[in-house]
Protein backbone atom coordinates (compact mmCIF):
# COMPACT_ATOMS: atom_id res chain seq x y z
CA UNK A 1 0.00 0.00 0.00
CA UNK A 2 2.82 2.34 -0.24
CA UNK A 3 3.39 2.73 3.63
CA UNK A 4 7.29 3.03 4.78
CA UNK A 5 7.85 1.25 7.80
CA UNK A 6 11.21 1.04 10.07
CA UNK A 7 12.36 -2.54 10.13
CA UNK A 8 14.86 -2.72 12.62
CA UNK A 9 16.76 0.20 14.92
CA UNK A 10 18.78 2.45 12.91
CA UNK A 11 21.16 5.49 13.71
CA UNK A 12 21.18 9.04 11.32
CA UNK A 13 24.76 9.56 11.48
CA UNK A 14 24.45 12.44 9.56
CA UNK A 15 20.70 13.21 11.31
CA UNK A 16 19.03 12.24 8.02
CA UNK A 17 18.45 9.73 4.94
CA UNK A 18 17.47 9.86 1.83
CA UNK A 19 16.46 7.16 -0.32
CA UNK A 20 14.50 6.42 -3.46
CA UNK A 21 10.66 5.08 -3.73
CA UNK A 22 10.28 3.32 -7.03
CA UNK A 23 6.29 2.81 -8.42
CA UNK A 24 5.29 1.17 -11.78
CA UNK A 25 1.64 1.86 -12.91
CA UNK A 26 -0.12 -0.79 -15.27
CA UNK A 27 1.12 0.49 -18.29
CA UNK A 28 4.77 -0.43 -16.77
CA UNK A 29 5.56 2.93 -16.60
CA UNK A 30 8.34 3.83 -13.84
CA UNK A 31 7.49 6.24 -11.14
CA UNK A 32 10.23 7.93 -9.07
CA UNK A 33 10.06 9.75 -6.09
CA UNK A 34 12.49 10.89 -3.45
CA UNK A 35 12.14 10.39 0.65
CA UNK A 36 14.30 12.16 3.21
CA UNK A 37 14.06 10.93 6.75
CA UNK A 38 15.04 12.93 9.55
CA UNK A 39 15.65 12.76 13.09
CA UNK A 40 13.42 15.16 14.88
CA UNK A 41 13.53 15.62 18.73
CA UNK A 42 10.15 16.27 20.46
CA UNK A 43 10.80 18.63 23.66
CA UNK A 44 7.48 17.57 25.36
CA UNK A 45 7.72 14.02 25.22
CA UNK A 46 11.48 13.54 25.52
CA UNK A 47 11.34 11.19 22.62
CA UNK A 48 12.77 10.94 19.15
CA UNK A 49 10.67 10.64 15.85
CA UNK A 50 10.95 10.30 12.56
CA UNK A 51 9.58 12.94 10.14
CA UNK A 52 9.73 12.19 6.08
CA UNK A 53 10.10 14.75 3.64
CA UNK A 54 8.57 13.61 -0.17
CA UNK A 55 9.99 15.25 -3.14
CA UNK A 56 7.29 17.62 -4.34
CA UNK A 57 5.31 16.62 -7.28
CA UNK A 58 5.26 19.24 -10.35
CA UNK A 59 1.79 19.84 -10.92
CA UNK A 60 1.61 21.11 -14.63
CA UNK A 61 -1.91 19.94 -14.96
CA UNK A 62 -4.66 18.33 -13.07
CA UNK A 63 -4.05 14.99 -11.12
CA UNK A 64 -7.36 11.94 -10.84
CA UNK A 65 -5.30 10.18 -8.58
CA UNK A 66 -2.83 11.90 -6.40
CA UNK A 67 -4.00 11.87 -2.73
CA UNK A 68 -2.57 13.81 0.36
CA UNK A 69 -3.01 11.43 3.26
CA UNK A 70 -3.35 12.82 6.89
CA UNK A 71 -0.92 10.90 9.72
CA UNK A 72 -1.83 7.35 10.09
CA UNK A 73 -3.80 6.57 13.23
CA UNK A 74 -2.24 3.53 15.11
CA UNK A 75 -5.50 1.72 16.61
CA UNK A 76 -9.15 2.96 16.05
CA UNK A 77 -9.38 6.89 15.83
CA UNK A 78 -6.40 7.36 18.02
CA UNK A 79 -3.68 9.65 16.42
CA UNK A 80 -0.48 7.70 16.30
CA UNK A 81 2.81 10.02 17.27
CA UNK A 82 4.36 10.56 14.24
CA UNK A 83 6.01 13.75 12.50
CA UNK A 84 4.91 14.22 8.46
CA UNK A 85 6.21 17.15 6.34
CA UNK A 86 3.95 17.47 3.54
CA UNK A 87 6.22 18.50 0.11
CA UNK A 88 5.41 22.17 -0.97
CA UNK A 89 3.02 21.25 -4.40
CA UNK A 90 4.81 23.15 -8.28
CA UNK A 91 1.73 24.54 -10.13
CA UNK A 92 2.67 26.32 -13.32
CA UNK A 93 1.59 29.73 -13.71
CA UNK A 94 -0.48 31.21 -16.27
CA UNK A 95 -2.55 27.76 -17.23
CA UNK A 96 -5.16 27.90 -19.58
CA UNK A 97 -6.87 25.19 -17.43
CA UNK A 98 -9.80 24.03 -17.60
CA UNK A 99 -11.02 25.71 -14.28
CA UNK A 100 -11.25 24.83 -11.83
CA UNK A 101 -8.73 22.44 -11.86
CA UNK A 102 -8.19 19.45 -9.69
CA UNK A 103 -4.79 19.45 -7.51
CA UNK A 104 -5.02 16.91 -5.05
CA UNK A 105 -7.23 15.03 -2.71
CA UNK A 106 -7.01 15.35 0.46
CA UNK A 107 -7.68 12.37 2.79
CA UNK A 108 -8.26 11.23 6.61
CA UNK A 109 -7.60 7.11 7.03
CA UNK A 110 -10.36 8.01 9.72
CA UNK A 111 -12.44 7.88 6.54
CA UNK A 112 -12.93 3.96 6.58
CA UNK A 113 -14.49 4.02 10.11
CA UNK A 114 -16.52 7.32 9.64
CA UNK A 115 -17.69 9.80 7.32
CA UNK A 116 -14.96 12.83 7.22
CA UNK A 117 -15.78 16.42 5.94
CA UNK A 118 -12.45 18.86 4.83
CA UNK A 119 -12.11 22.41 4.40
CA UNK A 120 -8.76 24.64 3.77
CA UNK A 121 -8.12 27.86 5.36
CA UNK A 122 -4.94 30.24 4.62
CA UNK A 123 -3.98 32.30 1.79
CA UNK A 124 -6.08 31.92 -1.09
CA UNK A 125 -8.67 29.95 0.73
CA UNK A 126 -10.15 32.28 3.45
CA UNK A 127 -7.80 35.38 2.90
CA UNK A 128 -6.47 37.18 0.28
CA UNK A 129 -6.49 36.57 -2.92
CA UNK A 130 -9.83 34.60 -1.29
CA UNK A 131 -11.29 31.72 -3.73
CA UNK A 132 -8.03 30.70 -5.57
CA UNK A 133 -8.35 27.12 -3.48
CA UNK A 134 -11.31 25.32 -3.21
CA UNK A 135 -12.39 22.06 -1.50
CA UNK A 136 -15.01 19.95 -1.87
CA UNK A 137 -16.20 19.33 1.67
CA UNK A 138 -16.84 15.27 1.17
CA UNK A 139 -14.88 14.26 -1.10
CA UNK A 140 -11.10 16.20 -0.23
CA UNK A 141 -10.65 17.30 -3.36
CA UNK A 142 -8.49 20.37 -3.60
CA UNK A 143 -9.19 22.32 -7.05
CA UNK A 144 -6.96 26.01 -7.96
CA UNK A 145 -9.85 28.14 -9.57
CA UNK A 146 -7.92 30.71 -11.76
CA UNK A 147 -4.31 30.77 -13.27
CA UNK A 148 -1.66 32.24 -10.96
CA UNK A 149 1.05 34.46 -11.62
CA UNK A 150 4.24 33.88 -10.09
CA UNK A 151 5.27 37.54 -10.24
CA UNK A 152 2.21 38.55 -8.27
CA UNK A 153 2.55 35.86 -5.34
CA UNK A 154 5.28 32.89 -5.83
CA UNK A 155 3.40 30.66 -2.64
CA UNK A 156 0.80 29.94 -1.19
CA UNK A 157 0.39 28.63 2.41
CA UNK A 158 -2.62 26.56 2.98
CA UNK A 159 -4.09 24.67 5.80
CA UNK A 160 -6.44 21.81 5.42
CA UNK A 161 -8.91 20.23 8.21
CA UNK A 162 -10.94 17.15 8.68
CA UNK A 163 -13.33 16.85 11.05
CA UNK A 164 -15.85 13.80 11.40
CA UNK A 165 -19.56 14.41 10.39
CA UNK A 166 -21.98 12.39 12.43
CA UNK A 167 -18.59 11.92 15.28
CA UNK A 168 -16.50 13.75 17.40
CA UNK A 169 -13.23 13.58 15.74
CA UNK A 170 -10.70 15.95 14.49
CA UNK A 171 -7.60 15.40 12.31
CA UNK A 172 -4.55 17.78 13.63
CA UNK A 173 -4.51 20.41 10.59
CA UNK A 174 -2.23 19.66 7.92
CA UNK A 175 0.05 22.89 5.81
CA UNK A 176 0.26 22.82 2.55
CA UNK A 177 2.00 25.12 0.34
CA UNK A 178 1.72 26.03 -2.94
CA UNK A 179 4.59 27.04 -4.94
CA UNK A 180 3.94 28.85 -8.55
CA UNK A 181 6.31 28.16 -11.55
CA UNK A 182 7.63 30.45 -13.22
CA UNK A 183 7.05 31.04 -17.00
CA UNK A 184 9.42 33.24 -19.39
CA UNK A 185 6.54 35.39 -19.20
CA UNK A 186 8.20 38.96 -18.78
CA UNK A 187 10.14 41.27 -21.37
CA UNK A 188 13.50 42.44 -19.44
CA UNK A 189 13.26 46.51 -18.64
CA UNK A 190 15.83 48.50 -18.68
CA UNK A 191 16.88 50.46 -14.94
CA UNK A 192 16.52 53.92 -16.80
CA UNK A 193 16.11 55.17 -20.33
CA UNK A 194 18.29 56.86 -22.01
CA UNK A 195 21.37 55.95 -20.36
CA UNK A 196 24.11 58.84 -21.09
CA UNK A 197 27.75 58.14 -21.31
CA UNK A 198 31.15 60.04 -22.59
CA UNK A 199 34.14 58.32 -24.52
CA UNK A 200 37.39 60.04 -25.41
CA UNK A 201 37.92 60.24 -29.29
CA UNK A 202 41.37 59.04 -28.29
CA UNK A 203 39.84 55.83 -26.32
CA UNK A 204 41.72 52.91 -27.75
CA UNK A 205 39.81 50.02 -28.69
CA UNK A 206 38.76 47.53 -25.96
CA UNK A 207 37.84 51.08 -23.49
CA UNK A 208 34.83 50.59 -21.43
CA UNK A 209 33.36 53.64 -20.79
CA UNK A 210 29.83 52.63 -19.58
CA UNK A 211 27.45 50.33 -18.64
CA UNK A 212 23.83 49.28 -19.25
CA UNK A 213 21.07 47.87 -17.09
CA UNK A 214 18.36 45.99 -16.90
CA UNK A 215 15.49 44.22 -14.62
CA UNK A 216 13.43 40.85 -15.31
CA UNK A 217 10.41 39.95 -12.98
CA UNK A 218 10.95 36.15 -13.69
CA UNK A 219 11.90 33.60 -11.18
CA UNK A 220 15.63 35.10 -10.47
CA UNK A 221 16.68 31.20 -9.75
CA UNK A 222 15.52 30.02 -13.32
CA UNK A 223 16.94 30.73 -16.90
CA UNK A 224 13.57 32.91 -17.89
CA UNK A 225 15.28 35.69 -15.47
CA UNK A 226 18.61 35.42 -17.75
CA UNK A 227 19.46 38.73 -19.52
CA UNK A 228 21.80 39.18 -22.90
CA UNK A 229 22.41 42.78 -23.87
CA UNK A 230 23.15 43.10 -27.89
CA UNK A 231 23.66 46.66 -29.90
CA UNK A 232 20.52 46.73 -32.20
CA UNK A 233 21.12 49.59 -34.46
CA UNK A 234 23.75 52.47 -34.11
CA UNK A 235 22.62 56.33 -34.96
CA UNK A 236 24.39 57.13 -37.29
CA UNK A 237 26.95 54.64 -38.70
CA UNK A 238 29.58 56.43 -39.12
CA UNK A 239 32.41 55.88 -39.75
CA UNK A 240 31.74 52.36 -39.88
CA UNK A 241 28.53 51.06 -38.11
CA UNK A 242 30.37 48.83 -35.62
CA UNK A 243 32.26 51.64 -33.56
CA UNK A 244 31.23 50.03 -30.20
CA UNK A 245 29.97 46.76 -28.55
CA UNK A 246 28.44 45.77 -25.88
CA UNK A 247 29.12 42.64 -23.27
CA UNK A 248 26.02 40.76 -23.55
CA UNK A 249 26.63 39.65 -19.78
CA UNK A 250 27.28 42.36 -18.03
CA UNK A 251 25.81 45.53 -20.26
CA UNK A 252 29.43 47.06 -20.73
CA UNK A 253 29.80 49.06 -23.89
CA UNK A 254 33.35 49.40 -25.34
CA UNK A 255 34.77 51.03 -28.17
CA UNK A 256 34.84 48.68 -31.05
CA UNK A 257 36.94 50.79 -33.80
CA UNK A 258 39.13 53.42 -34.05
CA UNK A 259 37.85 56.56 -35.82
CA UNK A 260 36.09 58.43 -32.99
CA UNK A 261 35.59 62.13 -34.07
CA UNK A 262 34.20 64.93 -31.82
CA UNK A 263 33.67 67.56 -34.55
CA UNK A 264 32.32 64.85 -37.03
CA UNK A 265 29.95 62.81 -35.28
CA UNK A 266 29.80 64.38 -31.39
CA UNK A 267 27.20 62.35 -30.53
CA UNK A 268 25.78 58.58 -30.70
CA UNK A 269 22.59 57.15 -30.38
Amino acid sequence: DGTVTLKRQVTLHEGHKVFSVHAWDSSGKKHTVSVRVERVHHHEDHHMDMVMNISSPQMESHSDDLILMFPKSSTGLKRAKRGWVIPPFRVLENSRGPFPMKLVQIKSDISSEAQMQYSITGEGADLDPKGTFTIERLSGNLFVTRPLDRERKASYRLVAHATGVDVDVAEKPMEIIVNVLDQNDDYPVFTQNPFNGNVSEAAEIGHEFMTVTATDADDPDTDNAVIRYSIVKQDPELPNPNMFEINSVTGGIRVNSLGLDKEKWSKYT
